[in-house]
């Protein structure tokens, strides 16, 4: 672990489900660990709570042998851009929808407004994607020493040398 050059941790949730992936690399070898599960909140999950345990282990070792490290919560390289030229693609296409809509149902008034809602909504996610995978903005990074932290926030294992404040006696 000690050639490590690389840390990710990836979380995305959808309407269901949450997946979080936890990347390691050194030199040109990648390796990833990921999981899927329900995004209930809540309610324990003991995969997600092993995953979130076996990532802590390795962020706290990571931190001993490297304190100098960083690692970043989002993607990048290839799918960072990948994700940028679709919401490229998906904001083109809802402006000439719009233009469409517009030419071809001006007399028609209620259905023109109709499809309004639908095309902003196209627009809208497609400007977040843009905004939130620019590709000439670089991830921050943080230093790998907080990530355990970050994890015990998210349901994980509390961090070594952590000590939680007491309840005064009562007298």
């Amino acid at each position: 672990m000690s050639d490590v050059t690389r840390v990710q941790l990836i979380q995305m949730r959808g309407a269901r489900m949450r997946m979080l992936r936890f990347g390691l690399q050194s030199g040109a070898e990648r390796r990833n660990v990921q999981i899927l599960c329900p995004s209930r909140r809540g309610v324990p999950d003991t995969n997600l709570q092993i995953f979130l345990s076996l990532v802590s282990e390795s962020a706290a070792r990571l931190a001993e042998l490297s304190p100098e490290l960083t690692y970043r919560m989002e993607e990048s390289g290839p799918k960072r851009s990948a994700l940028f030229a679709l919401g490229l693609v998906g904001l083109t296409v809802g402006l000439i929808l719009t233009g469409l809509a517009f030419l071809t149902l001006y007399d028609d008034l209620w259905r023109l407004l109709l499809s309004l809602p639908g095309l902003a909504a196209l627009k809208f996610g497609s400007a977040l994607l843009i905004h939130r995978f620019w590709p000439f903005r670089q991830p921050e990074a943080f230093p790998i020493g907080t990530l355990p932290f970050i994890l015990w926030t998210m349901g994980g294992p509390k961090p070594r040398g952590l000590a939680l404040p007491q309840p005064a006696p009562m007298s």
